[in-house]
């Protein structure tokens, strides 16, 4: 069975989760619920310093070279991307201004970036023409997947995906092309200034047996603990049914507790795990 899972399989149990919720900050609790969308933009407005731009650099030249070896990669191989899509003001405003965390983020952006893309394509802009232009097909037959919606009511991004409409979209091919459209979006929202300051929700509607694909949960965790807009909360739908709950302790594991912190997990009619 492609769903089927160790019974000693690494997870998360529904008591740890209920635990971690409770020892959330109210920041963190404001970040989920948008309570916070309007003084982190008034926050996020400051530029970026001459002094915490170099506590940047410090801090990348402290990491591995494993870490950062595709981050000086792009540097050398596509400098003008910096400036329009991964500058590192973006990772501080992800961060809230941590310098050591915004260059592990940037560092971690690149590193999936080249996995996802390839050589041939990863240091192009992220555009039709340039990065995407080997997905066209497939955002042209999938175009139901994923897709940008309106703005919520505290003014954040929201990114709409729909697992009921990716039946073809199940097939392993397409781990990293779903990797690969969201960094596009991800580009086009860098594009608006409320998105930049205020963050993006992201809402996903999942037929219990497309939800557990153990390697795609993966790569969408770790693209959104290095993607460079701020994830607020992550709404995640699912048909109500014993298999869907079952799963959950495995999907918040792979999820990590980053992810964790900001999800909503939307299983039977009015029920909520959160």
């Amino acid at each position: 069975m492609a769903n089927a899972v160790s019974h000693s399989a690494p997870l998360v149990e529904l008591q740890q989760y209920e635990q971690e919720l409770e020892n959330l900050t109210k920041e963190q609790r404001d970040l989920v619920s948008g309570r916070d969308a309007q003084e982190r933009e008034l926050r996020n407005e400051e530029d970026i310093t001459p002094k915490e731009l170099e506590d940047f650099h410090n801090a990348l030249d402290a990491l591995p070279l494993e870490d950062k070896q595709d981050y000086l990669r792009a540097m050398i191989n596509a400098p003008e991307l910096f400036e329009a899509e991964c500058h590192p003001i973006h990772f501080f405003r992800v961060t809230d201004w941590n310098a050591r965390e915004a260059a592990v983020k940037s560092a971690a952006y690149w590193k999936l970036r080249l996995e996802v893309f390839g050589e041939e394509l990863a240091f192009l802009p992220l555009t039709l023409e340039g990065a995407m232009r080997d997905d066209i097909d497939t955002m042209q037959r999938f175009h139901k997947y994923i897709r940008i919606c309106p703005p919520d009511q505290h003014g954040r991004f929201v990114i709409s995906t729909n697992k009921n409409h990716h039946s073809g979209l199940a097939e392993k091919r397409y781990r990293k092309y779903k990797i690969r459209f969201q960094y596009y979006l991800i580009n086009i929202a860098l594009e608006q200034r409320r998105a930049r300051l205020r963050g993006v929700v992201v809402v996903c509607l999942s037929r219990s047996q497309g939800l557990f694909d153990r390697k795609e949960i993966q790569l969408g965790a770790r693209f959104w603990n290095c993607a460079p807009l701020k994830l607020c909360c992550f709404h995640l739908f699912n048909n109500p049914s014993a298999i869907a709950t079952q799963w959950i302790p495995y999907v918040m594991y792979l999820m990590r507790k980053s992810i964790r912190n900001v999800t909503i997990f939307h299983i039977a009619s009015n029920a909520e795990h959160r």
